[in-house]
């Protein structure tokens, strides 16, 4: 679904013991904890809450169609795609898709906390926060169902 970011994959065997989806919607302020592989770093754990509950809209296609997203505070980096974002019960609440960086613009000559050590007075941008992104799950079940 490329509108969402998700692919599922059917694997033939026996014997997997799936993580079960949450089928209610996940409040602000849920605990959240990620298990992933960023940039190779293999078995990376995270964890964090559901900060807010946010709509995004798609970039693809003409219509842009819009659909809700976990924000949460357990970080992620790329690499990270399809990590399964897990509350406390061990319930998939999400399933990690990106990160948006919040860019902030240095006054050039400004000085000041926002400067790091060491740049000169040229300005520029720089990252101020980045802000890991789920699919909630409930997006797994829509798509599984319509398969």
């Amino acid at each position: 679904d490329a509108d969402h970011d998700v692919v599922l994959v059917r694997v033939a065997g026996s014997g997997f013991a799936p993580l079960p989806l949450a089928r209610e919607p996940t409040p602000a302020g849920t605990e959240v904890a990620v298990m992933s592989h960023p940039d190779g770093r293999f078995w990376m754990f995270t964890s964090g809450h559901v900060s807010r509950v946010a709509e995004w809209t798609s970039g693809r296609g003409g219509a842009r169609p819009s659909y809700d997203v976990l924000c949460i505070t357990a970080p992620f980096a790329p690499g990270s795609s399809g990590a399964a974002v897990v509350d406390r019960q061990g319930n998939a609440v999400g399933i990690a898709v990106r990160i948006m960086p919040i860019l902030k613009t240095r006054d050039a000559g400004a000085g000041g906390e926002n400067e790091k050590a060491g740049d000169h007075a040229h300005g520029g941008e720089y990252t101020a926060m980045v802000i890991p992104m789920a699919i909630p799950a409930r997006w797994v079940l829509e798509l599984v169902k319509s398969k």
